[in-house]
């Protein structure tokens, strides 16, 4: 639904910024993401990609991480991303991520005690 909404508001947009004695079919389409297809191999590899840039601040920050900055850096490489999917892989990488650091600092806390 989210998705069709900003589609819509694209399209709105376009004829906004462009008089009709100037509409070009292709412009128009390409503007309205028609014949786009986002794979989720396409989203998991835009993730990675924020994740690499920001993991330290990630994994500094661990659960104050700004989710919602992580979401905009995926959506601004992939606009036409479903957004559901996009959130569901930000999430479960986040929990990789964290649980990852967590069980390093679990380590580390037992080598201090022994």
């Amino acid at each position: 639904m989210r998705s069709n909404y900003w589609k819509s508001v694209v399209h709105v947009s376009f004829f906004d910024n462009h008089a009709p004695e100037n509409f070009k079919l292709n412009e128009f389409e390409e503007a309205c993401s028609v014949g786009v297809e986002v794979s989720a191999e396409d989203i998991e590899k835009a993730a990675d990609e924020v994740f690499e840039k920001n993991k330290k601040t990630i994994v500094e920050q661990r659960y104050r991480t700004n989710v919602g900055q992580l979401l905009g850096h995926v959506r601004k490489s992939l606009p036409w991303a479903d957004p559901k999917i996009v959130k569901d892989v930000i999430d479960r990488k986040m929990y990789e991520l964290q649980t990852a650091a967590d069980n390093e600092q679990s380590s580390l806390d037992e080598q201090e005690t022994e």
